[in-house]
């Protein structure tokens, strides 16, 4: 019965991968960034992707920081044998009020190493560990300056105190329950997750189609009474990938997401994901990218907005660099709803294949 929520958005997701079917044309044979075919150990060239696949950006809004955040992926797996090695930087300053309900205010910058190995041409396991680093909106008069140069609202941040971590809201139960707050700044080592990822329909199918598992080790991690429970989160995922005219392609993927269960009864465990992207390839060593990340609400209670989807927006470039590295980089700001979600962010990050 908890389900409906996640299947429902599930549902909406999926949407975009029948889309994307009906939109893509043939698999391309020849590399998109103007690389030649990758020879695979014994065997003919492998076809590069049509596109340049979704930034390295998760779920951001202040639940997810703390629980398992699912990275989307596209569908391409790299030839066997191959080491993939990235580490992306995000930062997010984080600003949702919903009073007396919930108030999330501060800034989280997350870096995440990560590491995959690809042992077939249709498998590869990967392992990353993020760690938060925790701090008060030391950006929130700037982010106030310029919303009143805009005539911008400014969401009540006015009313509280600048530069201060304030996690909070008010359970089922009636009480205040303060998540995070000054004492908490700091680092925070999250738990590791490990990934495995079988490609269903390869390069030669009208489309690719992934299958993506996630499963977090939570007694590696710093505990947080933003996740005070006990057990593991997982999440199965879907990807595919495709171009629709010219230089433009689109990624999308959708996931099923079990979190640890909660002490506050109203808190869900389960959880639906989605990504959505555009590229477009400039030349063949840069494209730009703009994506959608969201996930469906965190509470049961229909009389707070933490029960509505938080999805995020992220606008930038990549850049294809010498010897194989990918570098990207964009700006993040709050989709559709802004209510419990961040307010704007900055991403970095850097892949590099070898063997």
């Amino acid at each position: 019965m908890g389900l409906a929520g996640p299947r429902k958005a599930i549902r909406r997701w999926a949407s975009f991968l029948l889309l994307l079917n009906l939109l893509a044309g043939p698999a391309a044979a020849a590399p998109a960034e103007g690389e030649p075919p990758a020879a695979a150990p014994d065997g003919p060239a492998v076809p590069a992707p049509p596109g340049w696949g979704p930034f390295r950006i998760p779920a951001l809004a202040p639940f997810q920081q703390f629980r398992l955040a699912y990275l989307h992926e596209g569908p391409w797996l790299a030839a066997e044998g191959t080491f993939t090695a990235a580490f992306a930087a995000t930062w997010v300053n984080v600003w949702a009020l919903d009073w007396p309900d919930y108030r999330f205010d501060g800034e989280v910058v997350r870096a995440t190493p990560f590491l995959r190995y690809a042992p077939t041409p249709r498998l590869d396991l990967a392992v990353e560990w993020p760690v938060l680093y925790v701090v008060g909106g030391q950006s929130d008069a700037a982010i106030q300056h310029f919303h009143r140069a805009l005539d911008l609202p400014n969401g009540f941040r006015q009313v509280y105190p600048q530069g201060e971590v304030r996690f909070e809201r008010v359970g089922r139960d009636g009480r205040l329950h303060i998540l995070l707050d000054d004492a908490d700044a700091g680092f925070w080592k999250r738990a590791p997750v490990l990934s495995l990822r079988y490609g269903l329909l390869g390069a030669s199918a009208r489309l690719p189609l992934t299958a993506k598992a996630s499963l977090s080790l939570p007694a590696l991690e710093r505990r947080s009474r933003m996740a005070p429970g006990k057990g593991n989160d997982w999440a199965l995922g879907l990807s595919t990938a495709g171009r629709l005219a010219g230089a433009l392609s689109a990624t999308a993927s959708v996931a099923y997401v079990r979190n640890r269960p909660d002490p506050q009864p109203d808190i869900k465990r389960e959880q639906a994901s989605g990504m959505f992207d555009l590229e477009y390839g400039f030349s063949p060593r840069m494209a730009g990218v703009i994506q959608v990340v969201s996930e469906s609400g965190v509470t049961r209670r229909s009389e707070t907005n933490l029960d509505k989807s938080a999805s995020l927006m992220a606008i930038g470039m990549k850049w294809r660099l010498p010897d194989g590295v990918l570098f990207e980089a964009a700006f993040l700001q709050d989709a559709f709803f802004s209510g419990n979600t961040i307010d704007v962010g900055l991403h970095v990050a850097v892949t590099a294949d070898f063997r």
